[in-house]
């Protein structure tokens, strides 16, 4: 519906450097900036996007597809000069640049090392992984038993579980197969929150629609053939994980 790209300096606006109040995405319009705009160390462009969501059907959540709420601007400068990461995105409030260029690595986002964390899997987030699966499944069923929702909540009050870089955390487990009985359980038996569309939506199918019917079951089952299943599933899921060292762009 609506497109518009600002320039921000000090953290205010300086000027627009595009606004299409009627966006057409089959007819975009290429705007030339004459005089060009010069651009200061420190300055921000930032892309807004208003969109019309249908009416009817499923909801139309974040993402790079035309069928997706995507919103990209792009701008050609000048003169020309090596950038490590030509692009930059967000999603909630992380913006990719901050996880993906060099200097900021090493920076934590909400008290989270989010890098350390899961780009390789720490021994502290395959614990965490391995607690919520011996809890919450029982002969590879999952059950939202009382004991289940009791670590899932104790989980929530890590810092790489909270807010918008625990939900970067979780989606990128759960986008390896080997990942979504832990994305299952988060979504499924944190029962005390209702997530949204979007939130539940992965790779591998939407997850947590069984909730109302799981949380109202009470109950705990654990044993050893279940162990076991949950000890082959940790080791598969530590090296898919740690395949991340090889191909960092899975966790990208």
């Amino acid at each position: 519906k609506h497109q518009r790209l600002e320039l921000l300096r000090n953290g205010t606006e300086a000027q627009d450097l595009a606004w299409d109040q009627t966006y057409d995405y089959d007819s975009p319009v290429a705007h030339r900036l004459d005089p060009p705009v010069a651009l200061h160390p420190g300055d921000e462009i930032r892309t807004t996007c208003t969109f019309n969501r249908p009416s009817s059907g499923q909801p139309v959540c974040y993402g790079d597809g035309t069928s997706d709420e995507m919103c990209f601007g792009f701008l050609t400068y000048f003169p020309l000069q090596p950038m490590l990461q030509p692009w930059c995105t967000s999603r909630r409030s992380l913006i990719s640049c901050e996880r993906t260029l060099p200097q900021l690595w090493d920076r934590p986002i909400a008290n989270c090392s989010w890098r350390s964390f899961i780009r390789p899997p720490s021994a502290e987030a395959l614990r965490i992984i391995g607690k919520v699966l011996g809890a919450c499944y029982a002969n590879e069923r999952l059950v939202c038993s009382d004991a289940c929702r009791k670590v899932l909540g104790e989980v929530r009050q890590h810092p790489c579980f909270v807010g918008d870089i625990g939900y970067y955390v979780v989606n990128k487990i759960g986008s390896r197969e080997e990942g979504v009985p832990f994305a299952k359980a988060w979504f499924t038996c944190n029962c005390d929150r209702k997530f949204d569309y979007c939130e539940r939506k992965t790779e591998h199918g939407l997850l947590g629609e069984d909730q109302d019917t799981l949380c109202a079951v009470a109950g705990s089952s654990t044993g050893a053939a279940t162990q076991t299943c949950l000890a082959g599933r940790l080791v598969a899921l530590s090296l898919v994980l740690c395949t991340v060292v090889v191909r960092p762009t899975l966790l990208s």
